[in-house]
C-alpha cells in the first residue's frame, strides 16, 4: 500500500514538473547577476542559478533553464459592451450599395 500511495505521488509530482530547457551557444559575459549567450544573431540574458561552472567568454556553452512567472496581472479589455451605453444596442451597418 505505502508503495502504491508513493508511485502516485511520483507520478503527480512528475506530471506537475515545470519543462526545462536548454540553449547552446557563444559564452558574451558571466558575473554573478548576469550571463549572456549568443545563440545565432540573438544573445539571451539570464540571471545565474546556483549551479553555474566556470567560463571564460568566448567558450560554447549550453545553458539548461525553466522559466518562471513574476507577477500576472489581469488587464481590462479597453472597451466592454457595458461601457458603451447600457441597455443600447448597436447595430451592423453594411457598406453595401443597395
Amino acid at each position: 500500500m505505502k508503495r502504491i500511495a508513493l508511485a502516485l505521488i511520483l507520478a503527480a509530482s512528475a506530471t506537475f514538473a515545470v519543462p526545462n530547457y536548454q540553449v547552446t551557444g557563444k559564452l558574451l559575459y558571466i558575473s554573478k547577476d548576469t550571463v549572456k549567450i549568443q545563440k545565432g544573431n540573438e544573445i539571451w540574458m539570464f540571471q545565474p542559478g546556483p549551479n553555474m561552472a566556470q567560463a571564460v567568454p568566448g567558450s560554447k556553452v549550453v545553458l539548461h533553464y525553466s522559466m518562471t512567472a513574476n507577477s500576472l496581472q489581469v488587464v481590462p479589455d479597453a472597451v466592454s459592451p457595458a461601457a458603451v451605453a447600457p441597455g443600447v444596442v448597436k447595430r451592423a451597418t453594411s457598406t453595401k450599395a443597395h
